[in-house]
């Protein structure tokens, strides 16, 4: 469509007439007339005719295309004191002025004589559309209205002026240092006039130039110069929002040589956080960050500062802006861990949230999802592991095919924008709910029920999400296993995805004691080989097969030897074909030889082998085991590395070093009159590699038999506790110790009847908490 409307009546020999009418000087008598011909030449010029060739050929049938032979009739109608009939001039000179080399030395001239005149506003327009033309042999006319204009008593021309440097910086470098405009233009940054102050558009694009003539030189003359610097500060919110931000680039790079001069900038730069930009504000964001990043404390504190500008953008923003917000939120949560735990609320979804805020990432999650993970912790995580299963639990794959319906029918219910919304977050909810779990032990029994509730929608599609979750858990917290099997393997035959086939079948490896219909889950799939293509299925089929086998030999022998047939015969897939070769050598030679008679040496670290022959010995003593036994000791349990015994226990996950009592009676009174009885006891310390948590210290010494009599916060810093065990047959072991948080280390106080068992009580408890130093 036209612009404006200035094309109703298209006809041949329209320029003709055009021309005709420019050269009328009773139409120069009426301003009017005059305008609305210049503004039909500048409309059909700017659709594209005589530069768009296919433009040419599309309307000749209509108009005569080319607007170029109104070119000397244009150049005297400069000749007008209407400002608006010149900018048209000017436009429509600076277009066709390439195509008329043997007029571009009039058109110079025009502008050059414009250039001296009286209004600045035409001095202006006439020093940009010089520096816009393309022609040959501009550059010898250019240098001097530039270097004039950069000295001019209007900040207009100044400004223009500035931008015509990189225009002459285009066209030859050298003339840069000969005429010293680098100076000129630096000197531009001090300018007194009190029209500067009041737009700074040159102080602007001054900046703006001598970034782009020097780079990073021109950056270190605006930062070496603390005045500058101060300047632009002082008169920061008279800048346009353009402006703003790019000084605020330039501050960005300022090191400060002191505290003061640092809080300085800050104060000065405070109040930009409450721009309604939000470009100004990251901008700000960027200065306060770039300020602080040797000082991480206090980045902190800025960090917090800037939390509840950033939320109220975001939350009050446009779509767009809130998905740049949310991104930058993002990172400065993975700065500052804590700093917008209060805000969780903020990044709950919204039914109006459009698609690119459900955004994936590499990481494959919806941004406000990954931010609720983030954000989480022991006061919240209640509710944003509710809000995540909201988001999964209104999922319905029935009303999750009209998504497509959104884009072709404006008008549908509130109910199918929030049902279409969940379908497309459901699977990352699944996985913030998993990752919460892993990080944050109380909320893993929460996770772990929600999951429970959700397998039993047998719904396919969410519950291939749930089994990898639920893996997850399993591999980070065993025990649970007494909340999750039960409904993974009530899922075993639903699930059709080969991800969650893997993770099942790992589930069955690992559990084959606590699962009683473990082979006969497997044993389906093990005659349907053929029909299981994928190689990852078949790997792990082969893996849970052999670890069932050692579980429970007796009903695994005869479908791990028609696995292993049909595997050794598939050589569909290399890998699936050497995995279960090697299983069957293995299989073939005799076993206390293959697996039980390494060489412990190669395995074994001294302190490790010590403690275990310590063990093995106060279990003899204590009538638990035989000396026989003790020589047959399993030296895979011997590992540095916790490793899954395969002789058949209870528990197959139970790695505990020492022969302990897995419920052991003791009340409140009793341990006080025992610790006080046993009198001194042996200390000793461990050194964590990260942040470790009460709970978490508690779960993985509940998982090896370690119990917990009290618990409580010492100081800000120190957690104290009180743990008991019971050997098998043998004496009490009493624990004081004490969790340093600053430093990250466990300091305890061992006591026991029997000194010789404190050694492998203390091997015993490190290797319990062997995940908090890895």
């Amino acid at each position: 469509m036209a612009p404006g409307g200035l094309f109703v009546d298209h006809k041949k020999g329209e320029v003709t007439e055009m021309k005709n009418k420019l050269r009328d000087s009773s139409i120069d008598k009426d301003p009017k007339q005059k305008r609305a011909i210049m503004e039909r030449v500048v409309g059909y010029m700017t659709l594209g005719i005589g530069r768009c060739h296919v433009a040419l050929q599309l309307l000749s049938a209509y108009v005569d295309a080319d607007m170029s032979p109104l070119f000397s009739e244009m150049i005297m109608a400069t000749a007008t004191k209407d400002l608006v009939q010149k900018k048209m001039c000017y436009l429509y000179l600076s277009n066709y002025a390439s195509m008329q080399s043997e007029m571009a030395l009039l058109v110079i001239n025009t502008l050059l004589k414009d250039f001296h005149d009286e209004d600045p506003m035409v001095r202006g327009l006439a020093l940009r559309c010089l520096c816009s033309l393309r022609v040959n042999n501009i550059l010898e006319y250019l240098v001097d209205p530039v270097v004039k204009g950069l000295q001019d008593a209007s900040p207009y021309v100044r400004k223009t002026a500035v931008m015509c440097v990189l225009r002459i910086r285009d066209l030859s470098e050298d003339i840069i240092p000969d005429r010293h405009l680098v100076h000129q233009i630096f000197n531009l940054l001090n300018d007194r006039d009190p029209q500067v102050r009041a737009g700074d558009d040159v102080v602007a694009n001054a900046v703006n130039a001598l970034l782009e003539l020097q780079g990073r030189t021109g950056l270190s003359l605006l930062i070496g110069n603390k005045n500058i610097i101060i300047r632009l500060l002082q008169r920061i919110r008279e800048f346009n929002e353009w402006s703003q931000c790019l000084i605020l680039e330039v501050i960005a790079e300022f090191k400060p040589n002191s505290d003061d001069e640092r809080f300085e900038i800050m104060n000065f730069l405070d109040e930009r956080l409450s721009h309604g930009n939000s470009s100004v504000v990251l901008a700000t964001v960027k200065v306060f960050l770039n300020l602080t990043q040797d000082r991480p404390e206090l980045q902190k504190q800025v960090v917090q500062r800037v939390r509840s500008p950033l939320i109220s953008l975001m939350t009050g923003s446009s779509p767009e802006v809130a998905f740049v917000l949310m991104k930058h939120i993002i990172i400065l949560i993975k700065l500052a861990p804590g700093a917008f735990d209060d805000e969780y609320t903020s990044f709950y979804a919204r039914y109006s949230d459009p698609q690119y805020l459900q955004n994936l990432t590499e990481e494959n999650q919806n941004l406000k999802i990954k931010a609720l993970s983030l954000v989480v912790n022991l006061s919240n995580f209640i509710s944003i592991v509710d809000e995540l299963g909201s988001l999964v639990s209104s999922y319905y794959p029935a009303l999750s095919k009209e998504v497509a319906l959104l884009y072709l029918y404006p008008l549908v219910s509130l109910t199918l924008v929030v049902l279409s919304y969940s379908s497309l977050s459901h699977p990352q909810a699944l996985r913030a709910m998993g990752d919460i779990a892993v990080r944050l032990p109380r909320a893993a029994p929460l996770v772990s029920d929600k999951i429970v509730v959700l397998l039993r929608r047998n719904d396919p599609v969410v519950a291939n999400e749930c089994i990898a979750v639920a893996r997850d858990i399993l591999r980070k917290y065993p025990p649970l296993s007494a909340i999750l099997l039960q409904s993974l393997t009530e899922a075993f035959y639903e699930v059709k995805e080969d991800d969650a086939k893997v993770s099942l079948l790992w589930v069955l490896g690992q559990f084959g004691n606590d699962i009683p219909e473990a082979p006969y889950l497997i044993e389906p799939m093990i005659d349907e080989w053929e029909e299981e293509t994928d190689p990852a299925v078949r790997c792990e089929m082969l893996t849970t097969a052999v670890k069932l086998f050692f579980q429970r030999p007796g009903e695994m022998q005869a479908m791990l030897g028609r696995l292993l047939k049909f595997a050794i015969a598939d050589v569909s897939n290399v890998d699936v074909h050497d995995r279960a070769l090697f299983y069957y050598r293995i299989l073939s030679v005799d076993l206390d030889t293959v697996i039980y008679n390494m060489p412990e040496q190669r395995w074994l670290s001294e302190e490790a082998l010590k403690a275990r022959y310590v063990v093995a010995d106060a279990a003899v003593a204590a009538g638990v085991i035989s000396d026989e036994q003790k020589a047959g000791t399993d030296l895979l349990d011997l590992l540095d590395e916790p490793v899954p015994s395969s002789r058949g226990r209870a528990d197959p996950l139970d790695d505990s070093s020492m022969p302990l009592e897995p419920s052991p009676s003791l009340s409140p009174e009793a341990f006080q009159d025992v610790w006080m009885q046993l009198g001194g006891g042996e200390p000793f310390i461990i050194s964590f590699s990260r942040d470790s948590s009460a709970q978490e210290i508690e779960l993985l010494l509940s998982h090896n038999n370690v119990r917990v009599m009290a618990q409580g916060q010492a100081s800000p810093n120190q957690h104290k506790f009180f743990f008991y065990a019971k050997t098998i047959g043998g004496p009490l072991i009493l624990c004081e110790t004490t969790l340093d948080i600053s430093s990250k280390t466990l300091t305890s106080l061992v006591k026991c009847n029997d000194a010789d068992l404190i050694p492998a009580f203390f091997i015993h408890f490190k290797m319990s908490l062997t995940p908090l130093m890895a």
